[in-house]
């Protein structure tokens, strides 16, 4: 099933006076104080708060998993993509041109 990547403040709207909204059989967007987690088979893949974004694959470096963290980078921080190569993850920034290897974990300005 494929679902749409939603903003910061897509999700507060979309969640509402409730604690978390379920996008998928398998992803879940959960609201706190300032903060919003994006969980996929409840692993906390991206965490949302001020201008920063937290991804981690959680050790799953599965297909979904980079389409679900790629989905809200797009919506959020759209300079940002992973992508993989010969089983290696790599991020890249399309502003300044630079790919780095994505090592299970990154916090995004």
């Amino acid at each position: 099933m494929r679902i749409q990547g939603y903003s910061y403040s897509d999700c507060i709207s979309m969640i509402g006076s409730k604690e978390s909204k379920r996008l998928s059989p398998n992803t879940v967007i959960e609201k706190s104080v300032g903060v919003v987690v994006v969980r996929l088979f409840n692993n906390p893949i991206v965490v949302m708060y001020g201008d920063t974004i937290a991804i981690d694959h959680c050790g799953k470096m599965t297909k979904t998993t980079k389409m679900r963290i790629n989905q809200f980078l797009r919506a959020n921080l759209p300079k940002y993509s992973l992508f993989a190569k010969k089983g290696t993850w790599y991020l890249h920034n399309r502003k300044d041109d630079t790919t780095v290897v994505f090592d299970g974990y990154a916090s995004l300005k």
